[in-house]
This record gives structure tokens, sequence and C-alpha cells, in this order.
């Protein structure tokens, strides 16, 4: 991260040749950062800074000749392969992963100002991270690149009418995420939503923001569901399941939510609609076999338990549906050697010292 690294990289690199360089976010102050990315300023005319996964952030950098060509990466983004690597990277859309580019051509050197590049011989970086682990320097470090944030637009080529227009937009959601995850770290649940809310509408095509809500709106929602608000609970649940179509847990919980006021038959389609989103998850097949006990079905129950075991055999509920379901279907030693397995990975278990204590009573 020197001075006399990047131009190392910048005297063995074609005409043409990019560079990306990673660097964490967490116990870095902006000082610390801006020495770095001096660095970089130093051996290549074009330097950007890119947000990856929040709390992490690439040097992209190359020649005179580098721009990020909008056309290109249209042309680009229709092979499958990179179309899929995009989806994993949280871009679909050419928006979504320009919002990640924080800094870039005179905003860039604007918020470098004069500081100087860590080098060999001046070792900013490696004198200053130490104290920078005792320090909380998230927030700062945000605040001074959301403030700065821009520049963007100098490097884009190709690009199609209306883009550079809705660029501000997109760098606002990213300021709204990092709020809104700085207010979670602090147990500023509401506040956090309310950015988040926000920061979806003005960059709807960015799964991550969405994914991130409907985290946050179903946790809320758990909390709604213990406090016996149960409407507001159920439209939390249905919220966060429609924001993120792969999260199960909503789904999930509604069905517990249902069952707790009675209704059976609905319980057991939110949780098929859990099992149909998460299928390899240990934790609903366990809550889809309880259903399927409760309406009498413990073949289906014991089929969906040893499921749940055999992809992860420490998920202690998994293990009670099954003793259950053997209990069922009239296996009484398999149930309690269920049951007794249930104990072992949840000790202070209720519902396991209820059977246990209900097998110990049938056996005197």
């Amino acid at each position: 991260m020197t001075r006399e690294f990047f131009q190392l990289c910048r005297d063995r690199m074609r005409p043409n040749g990019v560079l990306a360089s990673w660097v964490q976010g967490y116990s870095l102050s902006s000082d610390a950062l801006r020495s770095v990315v001096a660095a970089a300023r130093t051996a290549f005319p074009r330097v950007s800074v890119w947000t990856a996964a929040w709390g992490d952030f690439l040097i992209v950098a190359g020649d005179e000749s580098f721009t990020i060509d909008v056309a290109g990466l249209l042309e680009q983004g229709r092979d499958p392969e990179v179309g899929q690597l995009l989806l994993e990277a949280d871009s679909p859309d050419v928006l979504t992963l320009l919002s990640r580019v924080l800094l870039a051509g005179s905003a860039l050197d604007r918020w470098l100002g004069d500081f100087p590049p860590n080098s060999d011989d001046s070792l900013y970086l490696e004198f200053e991270a130490p104290k920078l682990l005792y320090r909380s320097t998230l927030e700062e470090l945000y605040t001074s690149l959301h403030r700065s944030a821009g520049g963007v637009e100098e490097i884009l080529s190709n690009a199609p009418p209306g883009l550079a227009e809705r660029l501000p937009d997109a760098r606002r959601a990213r300021e709204l995420e990092s709020r809104a995850r700085l207010a979670f770290r602090d147990s500023r649940g509401t506040e956090g939503i309310a950015y988040l809310e926000e920061a979806v509408r003005l960059l709807p095509g960015a799964p991550d923001l969405k994914r991130l809500l409907a985290r946050a709106i179903e946790g809320r929602s758990q909390a709604d569901a213990r406090k016996g608000d149960r409407e507001s609970a159920r439209v939390g649940f249905l919220r966060a399941a429609e924001l993120d179509p792969a999260f199960a847990e909503p789904f999930a919980n509604l069905a517990i939510l249902y069952l707790d006021a009675g209704d059976l038959a609905t319980a057991i389609d939110a949780a098929e609609e859990a099992r149909r989103r998460e299928p390899n998850s240990p934790e609903v097949l366990a809550l889809v076999a309880d259903l399927a006990i409760r309406r009498g079905d413990f073949e289906t129950a014991k089929g969906n338990a040893e499921r749940a075991i055999a992809i992860d055999d420490g998920v202690a509920e998994a293990w009670i549906a099954l003793g259950d379901a053997r209990h069922g279907l009239g296996d009484p030693e398999g149930a309690g050697a269920a049951w007794r397995e249930a104990a072992a990975r949840d000790p202070g278990s209720p519902a396991v010292a209820k059977r246990l204590r209900q097998e110990a009573a049938a056996g005197r």
C-alpha cells in the first residue's frame, strides 16, 4: 500500500491495464485511507475508490485511457456467466454497479487534497493503523467519503441518455445505507429502517439494500409478535418477504404466528412457502415436520425431520420433531432416542424436558 508498490504495478502493466486493490475499511480513518489512495494517485493518472461489501473498499486505477465503458458493460452483461457474476455482486444493472463508485476524477482529487502518500520512507499507515485498532472509525470514515462522493460521471464513456442524471440519487442511496448500518449498530432500529426505505426508493435495483431492509423489518416484526401485536407483525413479515424473494424466515415466523392463533391450515401454507424459498434450511424443515405432526401426518413429518438432521444434526427442533413423529408411528424407543439427542443439543429446552418426563412416566 505504498507509493513504491503502486509504481511497480504501473511499470509492469500493459497499456490500458487496470489495477484493483482491496482496502479494509474497519479500523481505518479517512486520513489513513487518504494515505493509500494518494500513494496510488502518484503512480496512476486515473484512480477511483469503490465500495464493495460495506466496510470494504476497492481502489481501481489505470492510465489516461481508463474509463467505464457503459455500452461495453451492457454488452458483456448479456453473457450469462458475466450476468451471474454481477448478480452475485448484487449489481444486476449498470446504475447499481455505478452506485458503488464513491470517488473518482476531480471529486477524488479534492478529497485527497495535498495529503502525503504512504511510502517506503514515510510509513504513515504502518504507524497509524495499530492506534486505530482502539478507535471506532467507520462513522468518521464514511461521513468523509459520502460528503465528498462524486466524479464517476467524468470517467464514463458511451453512457445511455439519462444515466448521469440518475447518479446523484444512487450516491444518496449508498449514503443512506451507511447511515442505516451505523444506526443499527447503535440500536436505533426505527431510524435505520427509515433510512433504508428511502435508499430502496432511490435505488430500487439494488438487491443488497432490499435484503438489509428485509432483515431489519423482519427483526422488528419479531419484536411486535413478542409484544402480542400480531397484526403489525403479520404486515411486517409480509413486507420483509416481498423485499427479498429468497428470504424464508418471514414466512417461517408467519407460520408460527398463524399457529399461535389456531389457524393450522394457513400456518402450513406459510411454512411450505418458507420451504420453497429455502428448501435446504434445517430450521424450516423442522418447522414443516412439526406442523405435519399437528395434522397427524407422522410419516411426512419423519421424512422432513430426517432430512433436516442430514443437513445439520445440531438443530434440536429437528430431533424433537423426529421423536414426535416416531412416537406417533408407534415407536416409543426410537422416539426416546431422538428426544435424548435433542436434549444433548439443547439441554435447557422445556419442550425436550417435558417429553423426556413423559417417556420416563410411561416407562414406569
